[in-house]
């Protein structure tokens, strides 16, 4: 049984974590296991993430981070952190971020001696569910358990003060490919939101009520002509187009979302205005 995947940002590789303890890594063209095998630390894998040029793979284990040469399926650190991990991302090849339900953020950095330092980039008040780095613009998005999204600066340590704050649980959510934007996916809707340097300003809303619980999301590659021609999101690069997989009569389904001025329901407005009108359309109580 396997407990967790992850991709490469390349798309070539996935890394798989089975209930057996092991990283099995795969070649996502021919389906083919590669001549790989690691074991991290004992105990449930609950996140994985490749480095942005797959040559090393991290994971998060209960209290520990485990980071290796994906080549060689060597071991280059295993750090104990003492706080329960939730989530780890790359930013570059060596340094490493996890969130953990403290509501703390740390930070594994390799010097240059090879040594791998942990220490904490940041403080919430709220456990932290899930993270996404954005590398062009060295955006790190961390997510907590109330529902809110912060943007901090992964250069500097900065934090913008503009949250994303959702009425909903927050299931996933992604950059946009041009990472001008993000994505929210809740329980029912998706959600997007312009990215600043002072952190996220709503644009709009998505009744997404079908969605498979389970469904990430997806962004589709290539945007028709007449909508790239009007939001100027050629490639998609901004976002607009968004897939889910939702209930089947007989198996899940492709569905696909269109953020434009002409669809609808579209939420503009102050985030504290944002959220009490959410709340009214999803009829939600504080």
């Amino acid at each position: 049984m396997i407990d967790q995947v992850a991709f490469s940002d390349d798309g070539d590789m996935l890394a798989t974590a089975g209930q057996d303890g092991f990283v099995r890594l795969w070649d996502v063209a021919t389906g083919q296991p590669r001549p790989y095998l690691a074991q991290p630390p004992a105990g449930k894998i609950i996140n994985m993430s490749f480095s942005p040029n797959g040559g090393r793979l991290a994971a998060v284990t209960g209290s520990r981070v485990w980071v290796a040469d994906v080549s060689s399926g060597q071991t280059l650190t295993e750090l104990e952190i003492g706080d329960a991990l939730t989530d780890v991302v790359f930013v570059g090849e060596e340094k490493v971020y996890t969130g953990g339900r403290s509501g703390t953020l740390y930070v594994a950095e390799q010097d240059r001696a090879g040594h791998w330092n942990i220490s904490s980039a940041w403080q919430g008040d709220a456990a932290i569910h899930h993270l996404e780095y954005a590398p062009r613009g060295h955006h790190l998005a961390v997510a907590d358990a109330a529902n809110r999204i912060h943007l901090l600066h992964a250069e500097d340590g900065s934090k913008g003060e503009l949250l994303l704050e959702l009425p909903e649980e927050i299931v996933d959510f992604r950059f946009s490919p041009a990472e001008t934007g993000i994505v929210v996916k809740t329980l029912r809707w998706l959600h997007r939101a312009t990215v600043t340097p002072n952190g996220f300003v709503p644009s709009g809303s998505l009744l997404a009520a079908d969605n498979l619980p389970g469904s990430g999301i997806a962004f589709a590659v290539n945007a028709p002509g007449d909508l790239a021609a009007a939001t100027g999101a050629v490639g998609n690069a901004h976002g607009d187009r968004v897939i889910l997989l939702k209930r089947g009569s007989v198996s899940p389904a492709i569905e696909e979302f269109v953020f434009s001025f002409s669809t609808g329901p579209a939420l503009i407005g102050e985030p504290e205005q944002l959220l009490e009108r959410w709340r009214e359309k999803l009829d939600i109580a504080e």
